[in-house]
């Protein structure tokens, strides 16, 4: 639990009458002083939870906790009340997505220390919003821009340095704020599959830049599972994208859940039946996968053939099974008769 400064102070002092707790959320400035003092008492840190690792994040529990003993909010289930309520308020929200504040090891982030990993929450979207296909399009060109310009060796290398002073990677992040406010229900289903494998390339690309690219295990476990977009009003992190999204929200591997539960509103953007081609579209950053490419929607269907053709001929080796000699295939048939045959 954290501290304050000045005096030493016993538990509670200074703080309302347990009645007025939760009449202070009528009051914005004492409710904005009582966030601030549960926020500072609650352990925030970085968790792993079902191999699932989630930032910046407390447990629902120790919030109760701290309710009933510091506060002294009565019992357990009106602290969780009053927990609820917070969370409607939309001070804090669940890392799963659930609706529902529980008094147990599920895990919760305040919603300021969302903004760090949100690539396009810098600047909020203020201007009028343009149709879905029309800010897909010039998402699409900007991209493009930046792979011609900033790719070298078959555009399997990115050069970062360059990119990250250039015009081009700001008005490409520039043109990302604007996703914050489309509406993906306007979008075809091969606009939508071509737009969200350029968001996920734009993404790691955008995210390398700014973060830095992971190095070792941990780190990559936090760069997928955190660095996202806000579209549409609502989050996708680069694991979202992938298993949610674009492979039809199966599980991730060695995950024990689905990518989002049911009720989640970016369920209503994943495919129904998902195209394992689109592994070979995707780009991680390593040397191993395949080329940038912009992909578009018109020619979606090619260019995911081209690409599962292009990284099948680097990377895989299809031999022909060695023939069988005569007493091979004899000491099979006997096998198979039920006769012995050695190891």
């Amino acid at each position: 639990a954290g501290g304050s400064g000045g005096g030493a102070m016993g538990p509670g002092a200074g703080l309302p009458e347990v009645g007025a707790v939760l009449s202070e959320l009528e009051e914005e400035q004492q409710f904005e002083r009582l966030v601030a003092r549960m926020r500072g008492a609650l352990d925030v840190g970085d968790r792993v939870q079902g191999r699932v690792p989630y930032f910046k994040c407390f447990v629902g529990a120790d919030l109760v906790q701290y309710l009933t003993h510091t506060l002294g909010l009565g019992s357990r289930g009106d602290a969780v009340a009053a927990g609820q309520r917070w969370m409607d308020a939309g001070v804090f929200y669940s890392v799963t997505r659930a609706e529902v504040f529980c008094d147990g090891h599920a895990l919760y982030r305040y919603k300021e220390d969302e903004v760090g990993s949100i690539l396009n929450m810098k600047t909020v979207w203020s201007g009028e919003v343009r149709c879905a296909p029309d800010v897909e399009a010039d998402f699409r060109h900007k991209l493009g821009e930046i792979y011609a310009r900033y790719t070298a060796d078959g555009a399997s290398l990115v050069d970062y340095e360059g990119l990250a002073l250039s015009e081009a990677f700001k008005a490409l992040t520039a043109s990302t704020a604007e996703l914050q406010r489309v509406n993906l229900g306007e979008l075809t289903f091969n606009i939508k599959i071509a737009f969200f494998i350029n968001l996920y390339n734009a993404l790691v690309i955008h995210g390398f830049v700014v973060i830095g690219p992971p190095t070792n295990l941990h780190q990559r476990l936090f760069f997928y599972a955190h660095t996202s977009y806000s579209v549409g009003g609502l989050v996708y992190s680069l694991n979202d994208i992938e298993h949610g999204i674009l492979r039809g929200n199966q599980k991730p591997f060695a995950s024990f859940r689905r990518t989002f539960i049911n009720g989640d509103h970016r369920l209503r953007n994943a495919v129904v039946v998902w195209d394992p081609r689109i592994h070979f579209a995707l780009v991680r950053g390593a040397r191993s996968c395949p080329p940038l490419q912009v992909y578009h929607p018109e020619s979606l269907e090619e260019s995911l053939n081209a690409a599962t053709r292009e990284f099948c001929s680097r990377h895989v080796d299809v031999r022909p099974p060695a023939p069988m000699g005569a007493g091979a295939v004899a000491a099979g048939l006997g096998a198979g008769a039920g006769g012995a045959s050695r190891p």
